[in-house]
């Protein structure tokens, strides 16, 4: 039997093996943000030191074990100096050396969108603490990274909410890409909690469009979120009405971006079914888009639903029954295949 080697030991000849090493802070950096003092703060960030451990002298881009940077540590212990600074004071409070370092690491962009190993930003560090003042600061910095979700699923318009900092969930909604924006990220663990938790509480959010003249229930319809789709109508009954600028429903949108899944889901949905037969802008039914844009299962699923009027015209196709308009799509889909 052989005797195993004494742990922490080489034999000679060996060489010790290497299982990685973590990042890690300035001791005093990291010591002066936990402890919020803005004195030995603005000494640790003048001085940081550069060697192999310490990978940067510019403080705002030194990572701790969990990829903590010093915005994320400051934002989530509440010290409010000290974001103010990292956001706002730099040029006034520090001297000609630490600036060109911060300007360096992109701090007004890229730092502020810094996530740590939860996904956290600094601003979900802020809320998730609870810190409306601190969370201000960085909203104001940087309005375009509130829609980041972290690995809970929660977005920073969720977390604003369910803080309860109605000041801030109005402000971070004047975004024009609104909740849309959180809707086109594939749907993390949590995040229809999420969704229904902020249309209970701000019910408005529901009836802002996007960039692109889209509500949050067409955005929904589009990625395939029929559970959304459900807890909209569920706090936002009158949602379902609501049109894109073409002038289309939800059932358009789906049967435009072939999301069979969504328009199979949304057909069980009762209070939808006016909207089968309701004509957009150009005339065209839900039935004439999958059609148009060549979505055969869609066809198959709509013309075989018995809601769905196959007499109505449109100004370009008529639905003179089953073979007609599903041969149509399929030639379509044929001929983008060739």
């Amino acid at each position: 039997m052989s005797i195993p080697k004494n742990p922490g030991l080489l034999e000679e000849g060996e060489e010790e093996e290497s299982y990685g090493m973590v990042e890690s802070m300035d001791p005093e950096l990291y010591r002066a943000t936990t402890e919020g003092d803005i004195l030995e703060f603005i000494k640790a960030m003048e001085h940081g030191t550069l060697d192999r451990h310490y990978q940067s002298s510019a403080g705002c881009v030194q990572l701790g074990p969990q990829k903590n940077t010093v915005l994320h540590i400051a934002t989530s212990c509440g010290h409010y100096e000290i974001v103010k600074l990292l956001c706002k004071g730099l040029a006034i409070l520090c001297d000609s050396l630490l600036v060109p370092l911060l300007i360096n690491c992109d701090l007004r962009e890229g730092a502020l969108e810094l996530e740590n190993e939860e996904r956290n930003t600094a601003l979900h560090e802020a809320l998730g603490h609870r810190h409306q003042k601190v969370a201000r600061i960085l909203i104001d910095r940087n309005r375009s990274a509130w829609y980041s979700v972290n690995k809970e699923g929660k977005s920073v318009l969720y977390l604003a909410a369910e803080a309860v900092f109605v000041g801030l969930v109005k402000l971070l909604m004047e975004n024009p890409a609104g909740i849309c924006k959180v809707l086109k990220h594939q749907t993390p663990l949590g995040f229809l909690e999420g969704v229904k938790f902020l249309l209970s509480n701000f019910c408005a959010a529901a009836y802002q469009r996007d960039i692109y003249g889209l509500f949050p229930i067409h955005t929904a319809s589009s990625e395939g979120h029929v559970d959304i789709i459900q807890g909209m109508l569920q706090h936002c009954p009158d949602s379902r009405e609501l049109l894109t600028l073409q002038g289309q429903n939800i059932f358009h949108v789906a049967a435009k971006s072939g999301n069979g899944k969504a328009v199979s889901s949304m057909l069980k949905i009762a209070e939808l079914e006016k909207l089968l037969n309701e004509k957009d802008d150009e005339g065209n039914m839900p039935l004439h888009v999958a059609t148009i844009c060549g979505h055969p299962r869609i066809v198959r699923a709509l013309i075989w639903d018995e809601r769905v009027d196959l007499e109505l015209v449109n100004k370009g196709i008529i639905s003179e029954g089953i073979p007609s308009i599903y041969k149509y799509a399929e030639d379509i889909t044929n001929a983008r295949n060739t």
